[in-house]
């Protein structure tokens, strides 16, 4: 599969992960009493508004009766007073709710189970009276929160607030986690009557900080740079950023906070200390016009990161996208702009960690902050009858909600990262591709796609090194490799080196390809040295690297096992390639003096391999075992004369060799026939023996050893191959036998040992007159049944010959009255006549078989069959039936 093949695999895959991301379903459990106006999640709980100030407090966690908290909120402007705005902590924990009337309320809903069941209190904020809440910037939890005495049970800690009139508040807010008093459960909480008296009152302290003249439609609040610093002094290490956004502008503040632990002073006054400084107030993006409908949404795309996704629904589309504080200017510089579909501006929008959804009245329309192009869209089910009102995200969950006014969905969010590795692949950033796929298997589709683009570019080095990270099959790898342009072999030799690593180290072992790998590996490395070397290149300084290279490789310590087992086959290959140098180096690496010494020896290099012989630990057995050679090479460096007559001198008056010193030599050089002439003299009968059958003089060692052993002439006389000579010394030995020992019921035996070659007929001559018929009666008895067996055997053959005679004796009597009518019209019977049809127009041949044909027509037939070597003659045979029509069978007609 090619390039281009892969890149079409890669968007359907693409495609079909995308159609996955969003799976929404109808809260059917939950049936709302009333039209639902607000909707927000956080921590796995709901909480949910609706007309007449009712707040439904669910926590989906829990299944028993408290998992429903009911509250009404306080109508300090009469009857007709309506929520404006209901905020949500992200732990899902304090609630912010904003009236028409200007009156800010706040509600703690406890995490712990025992204070959920007290019920939740409700609280006034005063210090915001009179003011519309547009949104709210939650303080940081965990380990990037700011140390603050009122953060806890029941507490804030220093939060941001905006206005509809343009204003920046900071303040914190307090409540008894238990409550005043009340049902709790499934009653009734009331806000009215807590509007007096300063023991009810939420708000320790409230500075504003900040105008920006317009309606502060979101605030985000994040940190720059996390710190490993315990307890308080963590905060004077870490900056922190704040996204403020108006129906038209986006403004960004930066810098570190000011700790107090009693609110005397805003905490997070220094973050727009530079704004109120500089003339032209902090930096800001302006994307008119003002369409009536803004909000702003952040979200941490790792817990203990400072990496942030951002969406912002403003005049000129959604500007979506990552922040990047290391920006000079706005950390939203490379945030994307998604305008609007048909116009149409969405109700809300949501970012996710590599998307952003958008809510229509009528869909959910997923874009990727990628590249901006739109991957997924979910229509709504109950589509034509009801609209969406608004979506709220729960980070921890990870789970979107929708609603209309009479039903909740809730919207599963898959593996977003299943979808942002293959556009990354797309877009050319593979190391952000890698750290997305979510497993080992699309890691290895993004190797095996990179490789193939490698590949195809001529980077054959580093498309090796990623296809050896991928899963695609090894021999498909190693054969595309081979077919590489130019010859190029150093890619193969990246793939070949991964793969030989990647067996030696796994358990199972290679199975024996390991040690093929390596074999190949030797070859190419000496092939390349090889080629420089033809060209004369071997000063070169590339040589010197490529062999080098080749060293560093053939020292590699998990190889020298391999390298010990494989050593003589690797020799080989050396030599064959003629590199004597790395042929050294390796058998000095792996200790291997005898096959160093070896290699100078057959190269003729006699003073090298005694330099090798003194410096190796077994220097006289090798000194020994070459002796013959280096003493006739290099005489006047392996002998000394006067000390070897001295030796010989003492060695001879001793006579004490040792009696297995001529095992020391492979053959020992004597002359046979010498030998003989010595064994002989010495009348060494058995020596004499064997030197007969090692000169071939079989009777002559047969009769010898008939003078002392029998045994020995029998196995002596079954050596020769050929029948007659083995039957003519069989008899030499069955004439001893009888007439030397006299025994003939040995005799008898002796027949059994060679039935093939003698009979009772061949030895009767050696008995004596005087010998009994007992003695070999039974002998002469099988003889004489074997000669029976014979003769009736030959008998039913000249039955069978006379029986054959016979008939062709009558059918030769039968021929000589045979006759064959031809008449006067009957025509010639090739298909082609050259006579035009009567036969009797010409000499013609008439056949036992019934055809009749011209002479010069059979002749044709003959010929036109086509058959190699000599033609049959027409007189012997028909043409139209007989043999020659049978090897023409295959021929069409």
């Amino acid at each position: 599969m090619d390039y281009q093949q892969q890149e079409q695999q890669h968007q359907q895959q693409l495609e079909a992960a995308a159609g996955q991301l969003l799976r929404i379903q109808r809260i059917e459990a939950f049936q709302p009493p009333l039209p639902i106006t607000h909707l927000l999640a956080a921590s796995g709980r709901l909480l949910m508004a609706f007309p007449s100030n009712y707040l439904h407090c669910i926590d989906t966690r829990r299944s028993d009766s408290k998992a429903l908290q009911r509250l009404e909120l306080a109508k300090s402007g009469g009857s007709d007073d309506r929520l404006h705005s209901l905020f949500f902590d992200p732990t899902g924990t304090h609630i912010i709710a904003s009236m028409q009337s200007g009156c800010v309320l706040y509600a703690c809903w406890p995490n712990n189970r025992h204070h959920q069941d007290a019920g939740i209190a409700i609280k006034p904020i005063a210090k915001l009276k009179d003011q519309l809440v547009d949104s709210v910037a939650w303080c940081p939890s965990g380990d990037d929160g700011i140390a603050y005495s009122g953060k806890g049970a029941g507490g804030t800690g220093p939060i941001l607030v905006g206005t509809a009139d343009g204003h920046i508040y900071e303040l914190a807010l307090f409540a008894d986690a238990g409550g005043s008093g009340g049902s709790g459960g499934g009653g009734m909480r009331h806000a009215m009557g807590l509007l007096g008296g300063d023991d009810k009152k939420a708000d320790q302290y409230c500075h504003q900080l900040f105008s920006l003249g317009k309606t502060v439609t979101g605030l985000q609040l994040g940190v720059i740079q996390s710190a490993d610093v315990a307890d308080s002094s963590r905060n004077k290490k870490r900056r922190y950023f704040l996204l403020a956004s108006t129906p038209v502008h986006l403004y960004e503040f930066k810098g570190k906070l000011a700790i107090t632990a009693d609110g005397s002073s805003a905490h997070y006054a220094p973050l727009f200390a530079k704004a109120l400084s500089e003339a032209g107030g902090p930096p800001f993006k302006s994307h008119p016009p003002d369409l009536g409908r803004s909000c702003l949404k952040l979200l941490r795309t790792s817990p203990k990161g400072a990496d942030y996704t951002v969406a912002w629904l403003s005049g000129l589309g959604c500007y979506c996208g990552f922040l990047d504080h290391g920006l000079p200017n706005f950390c939203t510089d490379k945030c994307i702009l998604l305008p609007y579909e048909n116009k149409q501006v969405p109700i809300t929008a949501e970012s996710l960690n590599y998307h952003v959804v958008l809510l229509y009245t009528d869909r959910l329309a997923v874009h990727s902050l990628l590249n901006g192009l739109a991957v997924s869209r979910v229509d709504a089910q109950d589509r034509g009858q009801l609209t969406y009102r608004g979506m709220a995200f729960d980070s921890s969950a990870r789970l979107l909600w929708a609603f209309t006014e009479v039903g909740v969905y809730k919207v599963d969010i898959g593996d977003e990262r299943s979808l942002a590795w293959r556009i990354y692949l797309q877009l050319g950033q593979h190391e952000q591709a890698l750290q997305c796929c979510p497993s080992q298997a699309e890691r290895s589709q993004v190797y095996a796609l990179l490789a193939e683009k490698f590949f195809a570019d001529g980077k054959f080095v580093d498309s090796a090194n990623l296809f050896s990270k991928s899963d695609r099959p090894f021999e498909h790898t190693a054969l595309k490799f081979l077919s590489a342009p130019n010859g190029d072999v150093d890619g193969l030799k990246i793939l070949l080196k991964c793969r030989l690593n990647a067996d030696l180290t796994s358990e199972s072992g290679a199975g024996g390809g390991d040690a093929v790998l390596l074999i190949w590996l030797t070859e190419l490395y000496l092939k390349k040295l090889g080629a420089w070397r033809d060209i004369g290149r071997q000063d070169s300084q590339d040589y010197a690297l490529e062999s080098e290279e080749f060293r560093r490789f053939l020292a590699k310590p998990q190889l020298k096992p391999l390298l010990e087992r494989l050593r003589h086959v690797i020799y080989q290959l050396m030599q064959s390639h003629a590199d004597s140098e790395n042929l050294v180096y390796l058998a000095c690496m792996l200790n291997d003096q005898d096959s160093i010494v070896l290699f100078y020896l057959e190269n003729e290099d006699y003073t090298e391999a005694l330099k090798t012989i003194d410096r190796h630990p077994r220097c006289p057995v090798l000194h020994v075992r070459h002796a013959q050679l280096l003493l006739s090479q290099v005489p006047e460096k392996t002998s000394y004369p006067g000390r070897l007559v001295t030796y010989i001198e003492a060695a001879s008056a001793k006579a004490s060799l040792a009696a297995d010193r001529h095992q020391q030599s492979v053959s020992l050089p004597f002359d046979a026939k010498y030998a003989l002439d010595l064994c002989q003299r010495s009348n060494l009968k058995k020596p004499c023996v064997r030197l007969h059958h090692l000169l071939g003089h079989y009777r002559e060692g047969v009769a010898l050893a008939l003078e002392f052993d029998v045994a020995l002439a029998k196995s002596l006389a079954n050596l020769p191959q050929e029948q007659d000579e083995k039957r003519a010394l069989w008899l030499m030995v069955a004439r001893h036998v009888i007439t030397k020992e006299k025994d003939v019921p040995r005799a008898m035996e002796f027949l059994d040992d060679c039935p093939d070659l003698l009979s009772i007929e061949d030895v009767l001559p050696f008995f004596p007159d005087f010998a009994t018929i007992d003695s070999f009666k039974d002998a002469i008895c099988r003889s004489l049944d074997q000669y029976k067996d014979r003769m009736g055997a030959l008998r039913q053959r000249m039955d069978k010959c006379t029986e054959y005679a016979t008939a062709v004796r009558s059918r030769m009597a039968s021929n000589k009255m045979a006759c064959q009518t031809v008449s006067a019209n009957q025509f010639c019977s090739a298909s082609s006549c050259s006579y035009g049809g009567p036969l009797l127009t010409g000499t013609f041949l008439a056949y036992p078989c019934g055809h009749c044909l011209h002479l010069d027509c059979a002749k044709a037939t003959v010929v036109s069959a086509g058959q190699v070597g000599p033609l049959p003659r027409p007189e012997d045979d028909c043409p139209l039936c007989g043999e020659l029509a049978i090897t023409c069978i295959d021929v069409p007609i």
